[in-house]
């Protein structure tokens, strides 16, 4: 009897959703049930809503409206200012050091993924200026995406499937919830990989995702390339700038992004000619 007690208390506990506000109680249970139905423990969900470090991130919306890639999208901003907002002349100095600094672990994931290492270099210099702990992210991927679902209209199906690859690749990696942590978007590493990519592309340098480190450099390294590698068009060509275009539209939908990684691109294979 005692122990059944204990046991329906510690449920209790964990059915009070503490962190998810009233007005926000329906949609909520609704997501949860949508997680129910691939599958995914109800205390996994519980637990990680009412972990210490779980908060509804509420400029969410503003967030993603003052993306660069959103406004100049929307036309707010062009693409040169584009182009000057990530210092895109100064990322190709910064590029040759960084393919200097780790040219084996490029020369060799070139040639394994068939990727050409001044394309990987000129992603991780958009997405995280080259592993600069500033641009690690401050959000927690679970949170971010509860609170994607809950305050974004036309975000539901993206947060559903995201969380879902969340839990199946912490199973894979034996990782925490809160160990994940990156942009408000959900990405994380240096290659900011959500996590439906994290569970399809993200290789470790030892083969062994038990014991992974998504903020180990060579991991990124071999990741970004195994991802460009896998959507890449049929018969693709490196020195085709479509089939270029086309591999880096699939790592990031934006035309300014995808401008701003090639002008990178370019300046690095110019730079070793």
């Amino acid at each position: 009897m005692r122990v059944y007690t204990i046991t329906f208390a510690f449920l209790f506990f964990f059915k009070i959703n503490a962190n998810i506000p009233e007005n926000y109680s329906v949609k909520y249970e609704t997501l949860k049930s949508e997680l129910l139905s691939y599958n995914i423990p109800e205390l996994w969900i519980i637990k990680n809503i009412n972990h210490s470090s779980f908060k509804l991130y509420y400029n969410m919306p503003q967030f993603f409206s003052n993306m660069a890639e959103n406004k100049v999208k929307t036309s707010k901003k062009d693409l040169t200012w584009y182009m000057n907002h990530f210092g895109v002349e100064k990322k190709i100095i910064s590029g040759e050091n960084f393919i200097r600094k780790h040219q084996i672990t490029l020369n060799f994931a070139e040639k394994q993924y068939r990727i050409p290492k001044e394309l990987i270099t000129a992603i991780l210099g958009i997405e995280s200026n080259f592993g600069d702990t500033i641009f690690k992210g401050t959000f927690y991927t679970f949170p971010a995406l509860i609170s994607q679902y809950l305050l974004l209209d036309g975000r539901e199906k993206y947060s559903i499937a995201q969380l879902v690859a969340l839990y199946q690749f912490e199973r894979i990696t034996k990782l925490q919830t809160y160990n994940f942590i990156g942009s408000f978007a959900g990405a994380c590493g240096w290659g900011q990989f959500i996590p439906s990519s994290l569970l399809n592309y993200f290789v470790s340098k030892n083969n062994d995702l038990t014991k992974v480190d998504l903020y180990d450099m060579e991991n990124n390294i071999f990741s970004i390339a195994h991802y460009l590698l896998k959507n890449a068009p049929p018969e693709f060509s490196t020195t085709n700038q479509s089939d270029l275009y086309k591999v880096i539209y699939q790592y990031n939908r934006s035309d300014a992004y995808v401008k701003a990684v090639l002008y990178i691109y370019n300046g690095l294979l110019e730079k070793k000619l």
